[in-house]
């Protein structure tokens, strides 16, 4: 049996569906002051304001409409440039961020030591007021115990612990030395020492009498006041 091809019928150009034209558009006419008014407050508002009347010019030039998915040559550029600065940002992003990274792995890293430090810091050995070797707790230990130790003491209104200037303290160290001639002149008087006289021997018993108790009475002073040294 033989086979036999079927030619299939041809369809005449005529019989074929026309393509529509594009509608034509033309975009309406914008001034240079209207787009000023609209970009007002940007930085660089000349380059957008020669940009923005570029674009138009551009579709007055097309006069058709055009889909949203079809772009210009200058739309194309417009659009470039948008990506490029973008990329821009997107690569300075990343870069700011792995030094942010890289800076908290850092500081992670010191506050592990500092945490360590700081654990060991109760165990670190340390010299007490006697030169004693102590450890960080112990001295802590002790200092909270002197601080409690001198805050009852002035609780209970206890001078020992009271803070005086510099120079009252020199004062105070001064007032035996004034005392002990007073006191000695005074016993010379109830001794009736002649002190002219005791260079010649006359009346030497009393004079060192006078020493003496000028001595003690300067020693009772300096032991019954309660000095703020």
């Amino acid at each position: 049996m033989a086979l036999t091809s079927r030619r299939l019928p041809t369809r005449s150009a005529s019989k074929l569906p026309k393509a529509s034209p594009p509608a034509s558009y033309v975009p309406p006419r914008i001034t240079r002051a209207q787009v000023r008014r609209a970009l007002r407050g940007r930085s660089d508002i000349r380059r957008a304001t020669s940009l923005v009347l570029a674009l138009n010019e551009e579709q007055e030039r097309i006069r058709v409409r055009r889909s949203p998915d079809a772009v210009t040559y200058l739309e194309a550029e417009v659009l470039s440039e948008g990506r490029a600065a973008a990329e821009t940002i997107r690569d300075e992003g990343a870069a700011r961020l792995g030094q942010l990274i890289q800076q908290g792995t850092k500081l992670r890293g010191e506050i592990r030591l500092a945490e360590g430090d700081s654990a060991r810091l109760a165990e670190y050995p340390c010299d007490g007021i006697y030169a004693e070797l102590l450890t960080t707790t112990e001295a802590e230990q002790r200092q909270q115990v002197v601080t409690t130790q001198i805050t009852q003491e002035a609780k209970n209104d206890s001078l020992k612990h009271r803070l005086v200037p510099k120079w009252l303290r020199w004062l105070v160290l001064l007032v035996p030395v004034v005392d002990f001639p007073l006191l000695t002149l005074f016993s010379g008087d109830i001794f009736n020492v002649a002190w002219d006289q005791v260079a010649s021997g006359s009346g030497l018993v009393g004079a060192l009498s006078s020493v003496v108790f000028g001595l003690l009475g300067t020693v009772v002073i300096a032991i019954g006041c309660p000095w703020p040294i």
